[in-house]
């Protein structure tokens, strides 16, 4: 029974990868939208598809998708918003071997699109609209730097940070998310 699970944990797996994980999103500049929050960091949620095809020595590169949500709530007497913040990249991605087939130095850079839902309501004033929603999209531009640890073949833990520059005309906007992240490889 144990070298059946030392085969499959073993076992050659392909180029794709999956991850899920969190981290706590730092604004480093342009604080509009986070000076609203109550919190100088906010939780978020990060997802990563990747696929590396190429390998160079014990290296791989390819493509990675990459997602990551930001959820803001604040209210008082006078107004209450929440705002969720998706950013979504594709991303030209490595992973540099450090120790053969355990660490990798990750590395991916790319662009996409930061969308953002919010909502704003005004709970004691009756002369306003009650509640109000808007959808903005704006280009951005994505930077990660990791490490990545495989104890065995099929499985990945990744620590490291991402940065987004989202292009807003009025305000740009950087944010800097540490994460720690689990995955799998098949």
């Amino acid at each position: 029974r144990q070298k059946k699970w030392e085969a499959i944990l073993n076992r050659q797996v392909s180029d794709f990868n999956i991850q899920l994980g969190g981290g706590l999103t730092w604004n480093i500049y342009d604080k509009n939208f986070y000076s609203l929050s109550a919190w100088p960091v906010l939780p978020t949620i990060k997802f990563d598809l990747s696929y590396l095809p190429v390998k160079i020595g014990n290296n791989k590169f390819g493509f990675n998708i990459n997602a990551t949500g930001t959820y803001v709530e604040k209210s008082n007497s006078v107004i209450s918003y929440l705002m969720n913040e998706e950013n979504i990249c594709l991303n030209l991605a490595g992973r540099i071997s450090l120790i053969k087939d355990k660490l990798y130095l990750g590395v991916k850079a790319g662009a996409g699109v930061s969308l953002f839902q919010i909502n704003v309501s005004y709970p004691e004033d009756t002369t306003r609209k009650q509640t109000s929603s808007n959808s903005y999209g704006f280009i951005c531009a994505d930077g990660e730097l990791s490490l990545v640890f495989m104890p065995v073949n099929v499985a990945a833990l990744e620590i490291g940070a991402n940065f987004t520059h989202t292009f807003i005309e009025e305000m740009p906007t950087g944010s800097l998310i540490p994460f720690v992240s689990f995955g799998v490889r098949f």
